[in-house]
């Protein structure tokens, strides 16, 4: 898994731009007027997309905790 590889998936599901949806990501060219954004079609499409990009963040960042979730608390009982 790379980022390349990740790309590659973007570009083969990337959905038709519409009116309502907006870009999962987009990628501005540093010194280009360009740029390329991929779309999902529902709600199932994008947590797919961002999941496999967690997991693409956690293999080439796997000490990073900017994105890690905080446990919850332990349940309280009531005496």
């Amino acid at each position: 898994m790379s980022f390349e590889n990740y790309f590659k998936y973007l570009y083969k599901e990337n959905k038709p731009r519409t009116k309502t949806n907006s870009a999962i990501v987009s990628i501005h060219y540093k010194n280009k007027a360009q740029a390329k954004s991929f779309y999902s079609d529902d709600l199932r499409d994008r947590f797919e997309k961002l999941d496999r990009f967690g997991l693409l963040r956690k293999k080439i960042y796997p000490n990073d905790t900017f994105f890690k979730s905080p446990e919850p608390p332990p349940p309280k009982f009531a005496k």
